[in-house]
């Protein structure tokens, strides 16, 4: 079937090629996940419409729409074709669009959307397992917006989600039309076949029954059906099927039959009355064995749960989490993100508390409890995980609570790792440079001045500072030039960092001034410390024969107290220029 939509940026109409009866075709069961992705993007993205818009042979109708915002679009709303929709477009071209704002978008700044203020959008088509065109999955914004890399993978996620459910469904709505056939032949089925008479005694099996139920032909004919696969507890129910059968009225449903071993088997059941050859009732019964076809439904249920919260960019962990059992499920690309194929963890919440950075562990703990306790509605932490090469990672984790019991326990968490080891990494670069100084690496006046601040109110007196200046710097410049004195700044740098202790901070806080913070430290060690400062510059000018021998002029202080810490910055400077003037 065909139709024809209207390509605004082109200015021309283009033929669509779209499926028939497609609304009876979709059961509320879907319509209602549908929507439950849709609130999912919405909340994720941070966005007021996300819709799944529909094309028919005249109009774009809004099939789902998310519910957990103030949407202007409803649900069966319907716009004629020919008007120059944002999803015409994007069904005409089979291909995504993305408009950040219509009104500054000169094909764009009149379509229908820009009434209802909808001036960005974002779409992608999506298709039957026939390749006719569907419709589309989008999202709309009142204000600019542009979606990041991150973002529209999210919602490509989603939509191959929709087009695997649509296939799901083409293969439900092939097996009904196969089920009708089915009640009519007996030789070559692929279902197993019973023809029964009016007390529901076997007259004859097809191979497939013969095979669902293990039995060979000797044992089944003129044996009574009730006595050979059904259940006790299916009786009552048998009895009910029979009664309705015999009376006339056909009956499709689903029961569970046993095996001759005792196997227990899930079974789409048709029966149909028939007039045998002797003239007589008789029943056809039509078994369907759909035991793994409950366990597929219910494992690809489970698969889409764990991708529900799968957010953002293509390179995605996912972690499944029974927190009752401790159990969790990693999927590939978790495993790959650490440097690890999926069969070398365990599945268990200990391959991830293993790996997880010291350091960071007490605020993971406080963001995931908060989640837990019901305080956040999404856990977010970024945290750092050991590899397998033992260099340690940037993750950022997000995750939900998806199940709770009776009394609001959680009892399944869903999430996803996103690696920002990249991001991290820069910032951390940007984060350095801004606090150390280039030429020697130590920490810059920025730092210190922040640091003073911190130690001012902290418990860590006594506090010494240390306040040096390079003698004769400038005339080292003038005479030989600022590559020597770059030289003796950097010699005296490294002195001086190499003779504290690692908790100690030495930063450079003017062109030849230098200081050192020292805390709870006793005034014997200081002096040792100021011994030795000396004691290795006068090695270095007797190893290195400067022009200008090396040396830098100390003033110390120190507070034990927060009236005392006061003045320690200029206690300290004045001491350094009073030893300065006394050297000469």
């Amino acid at each position: 079937m065909k139709t024809e939509v209207y390509l605004r940026g082109e200015n021309i109409f283009k033929e669509v090629s779209i499926a028939s009866n497609i609304k009876a075709r979709i059961s509320g069961e879907y319509l209602k996940k549908w929507e439950e992705i849709l609130n999912l993007i919405a909340d994720i993205i941070d966005i007021p419409s996300v819709l799944i818009m529909r094309i028919n042979e005249n109009t774009m109708e809004v099939l789902v729409n998310n519910t957990n915002r103030e949407n202007p679009y409803e649900a069966e709303a319907k716009e004629e074709l020919g008007c120059g929709l944002y999803c015409e477009t994007v069904t005409g071209k089979d291909q995504e669009l993305a408009v950040e704002n219509a009104l500054e978008n000169v094909s764009w700044k009149d379509n229908p959307d820009v009434d209802l203020d909808m001036i960005s959008y974002f779409g992608l088509p999506i298709k039957w397992p026939s390749n006719d065109m569907f419709g589309t999955i989008c999202v709309l914004d009142n204000e600019t917006r542009k979606l990041s890399e991150t973002q529209k993978e999210l919602i490509k996620k989603f939509k191959n989600v929709i087009e695997k459910d649509m296939e799901l469904l083409n293969s439900q709505n092939k097996l009904k039309e196969k089920e009708k056939l089915f009640q009519k032949v007996l030789n070559h089925s692929i279902e197993g076949i019973a023809l029964l008479d009016k007390n529901f005694n076997i007259k004859s099996v097809n191979t497939k029954f013969k095979e669902i139920f293990e039995y060979n032909e000797n044992e089944l004919i003129n044996i009574n059906i009730k006595d050979l696969i059904i259940p006790e507890y299916e009786y009552e129910d048998f009895l009910k099927y029979k009664n309705q059968v015999l009376g006339g009225k056909d009956v499709k449903t689903v029961v569970k039959r046993k095996t001759k071993n005792g196997d227990t088997r899930i079974i789409s059941l048709n029966l149909f009355k028939v007039e045998l050859s002797n003239k007589e009732t008789g029943v056809y019964a039509v078994y369907n064995d759909i035991t793994y076809k409950r366990k597929r439904e219910k494992s690809i249920k489970e698969i889409k749960n764990r991708l529900s919260l799968a957010i953002r960019g293509a390179n995605i962990g996912v972690w499944d989490w029974n927190i009752k059992t401790g159990e969790v499920h990693f999927n590939e690309n978790w495993a790959n993100m650490l440097g690890y194929s999926l069969d070398e963890l365990e599945n268990n919440i200990n391959t991830w508390d293993k790996l997880v950075y010291e350091e960071d562990e007490k605020e993971i703990e406080k963001d995931l409890n908060e989640h837990l306790y019901g305080n956040s509605k999404i856990y977010k932490n970024e945290h750092r995980l050991r590899n397998k090469f033992g260099n340690f990672k940037w993750i950022r984790d997000i995750g939900k609570v998806t199940h709770r019991d009776k009394n609001g326990e959680p009892i399944r968490m869903v999430g996803v790792h996103i690696d920002i080891d990249e991001k991290k990494r820069y910032e951390e670069k940007i984060e350095y440079l801004s606090f150390h100084d280039d030429l020697t690496g130590l920490y810059n006046r920025r730092y210190f001045d922040q640091k003073m601040v911190k130690l001012k109110d902290s418990n860590k007196y006594p506090i010494t500072l240390i306040i040096g200046d390079l003698d004769k710097l400038k005339e080292v410049n003038d005479k030989y030039g600022h590559s020597l004195g770059d030289y003796y700044i950097k010699k005296s740098a490294k002195v001086l960092k190499d003779l504290v202790r690692k908790k100690d901070t030495v930063a450079r806080i003017g062109g030849d001034e230098f200081a050192i913070i020292l805390t709870e430290i006793n005034k014997d060690k200081i002096k040792k410390i100021i011994k030795r400062i000396n004691e290795e510059l006068n090695k270095i000018n007797k190893k290195e024969e400067l022009s200008v021998p090396l040396s830098i002029s100390l003033g110390v202080e120190t507070a034990d107290n927060k009236n005392e810490f006061k003045e320690i910055f200029e206690k300290a400077d004045r001491k350094m220029y009073e030893n300065k003037n006394l050297e000469g």
